[in-house]
């Protein structure tokens, strides 16, 4: 019967002395094959090419990956209350950036598992409006009684957008908590699937993000807008896909203005 130590070495296509040999300098690369595959399927793939086991996991995979991106389109275009995320409020688009913005950090440092998604939809929503409520309190005049009527106003403008972003994300109703795995999929590539199809909402989104994430200690959310909407405006006039070369550019551009 053929060992590990021959099925590694058939794999190299070198002599068992290296593998041995290998083994005295504890190369990662047999930790990883002693870890994560068993000589049943290392004499598969040597045999067939592949290894049958991941290839279902493979398909399993792209079968949530396609069954939760049909999902998430119809949350903003069939069960959203506009007409795709682009024609809602400025409020919610900013705020909907801002959570994706969130939900990258989070994923980076791998703190998701201790959270749902509708608990961060939830904290988003806070934290996005506490610093619309911060930035504002910054500008204050110094006289007590426009204080007290500034403040009277940005309580009653931030019940207000509450309430505006809490209707819009009726939308989300529709989202499993596999739709929390399929964000980190596409996150991890800054959205690039978005902005490699041909679908316009899809393409909104992943400007819109990638604008926000490079921006993110930007606190005027309407110079990411601006942003965006050069980036789109480019587009229906050359009729050519958006690159990300094409969003730092516009960036910049727009920081060199600024």
């Amino acid at each position: 019967m053929v060992n590990k130590i021959d099925n590694i070495s058939n794999l190299f296509d070198f002599a068992n002395s290296t593998v041995y040999k290998w083994k005295k300098e504890k190369r990662l690369i047999l930790n990883l094959i002693d870890k994560y595959f068993t000589d049943e399927d290392i004499e598969e793939f040597l045999e067939t090419g592949k290894i049958q086991k991941f290839e279902y996991f493979n398909t399993i995979q792209r079968s949530i990956i396609e069954k939760n991106q049909k999902i998430y389109l119809r949350s903003f275009t069939e069960k959203f209350r506009y007409e795709g995320l682009a024609s809602a409020y400025d409020i919610f688009i900013q705020f909907y950036f801002s959570f994706l913005v969130e939900l990258k950090e989070l994923f980076e440092n791998k703190n998701q598992a201790s959270f749902q998604l509708y608990d961060v939809l939830t904290s988003s929503v806070n934290s996005f409006l506490i610093k619309r409520y911060s930035k504002s309190l910054m500008s204050l005049s110094s006289d007590k009684k426009l204080q007290k009527e500034t403040i009277e106003n940005l309580n009653y403008e931030n019940n207000r957008d509450l309430r505006n972003i809490q209707k819009n994300t009726m939308c989300f109703n529709i989202w499993g908590e596999d739709m929390f795995f399929y964000l980190e999929y596409l996150l991890k590539d800054n959205l690039q699937i978005f902005l490699d199809s041909d679908n316009e909402e899809l393409i909104f989104h992943a400007v819109g993000f990638n604008v926000y994430y490079n921006l993110k200690d930007e606190y005027n959310d309407e110079i990411k807008d601006i942003i965006i909407s050069n980036i789109l405006e480019d587009k229906s006039k050359t009729n050519k896909k958006i690159t990300m070369d094409d969003i730092y550019h516009h960036i910049k551009q727009q920081n060199n203005i600024s």
